[in-house]
């Protein structure tokens, strides 16, 4: 203890306690969207809601059996120009010639988003990963689950 006066251990004397994740602190109604959100974070999404529209667009739309939902992740075959939805939070990850869209609504209600696409661009293939209902529980059955591709402002 030379050298501070002899009121402070030295370095190699602290010892921190590691602290202690409970789940009290971690609960609630959005968990599995923030654990969701936050996985995509770390891997470099961005979040698509401030784009502008593109000069080609296609309206997409969840079209669910098991009506108002709270969330949804799906990946699209190619790399979309943009994104956007008005109603909740969109984020978007490419990589390896697809795109990862994971859209968070804050309300549950009808999934609908925006995508830029080329000029002629027929609908990219797809694939639902997961949907999450109005209780934050994800479905166990995705199996009549689909996506509607619609030029903006139709039906």
């Amino acid at each position: 203890m030379e050298g501070n006066g002899g009121t402070r251990p030295a370095a190699a004397d602290v010892r921190r306690r590691p602290r202690q994740m409970t789940g009290a602190g971690l609960r609630g109604p959005w968990l599995r969207s923030l654990l969701v959100a936050a996985i995509f974070l770390t891997a470099g999404c961005t979040d698509g809601g401030s784009a502008p529209h593109p000069p080609s667009a296609m309206d997409v739309t969840l079209e669910s059996p098991n009506g108002p939902e709270g969330a949804l992740l799906v990946e699209l075959d190619g790399t979309v120009g943009s994104a956007e939805t008005a109603t909740g939070h969109l984020f978007r990850h490419q990589a390896e010639g697809r795109t990862q869209l994971l859209l968070v609504l804050e309300t549950a209600g009808e999934i609908r988003f925006r995508l830029g696409v080329p000029d002629g661009a027929s609908p990219p293939d797809y694939r639902i990963i997961e949907v999450s209902g109005p209780d934050d529980r994800l479905r166990d059955d995705l199996s009549a689950y689909r996506l509607s591709f619609q030029p903006p402002g139709e039906p």
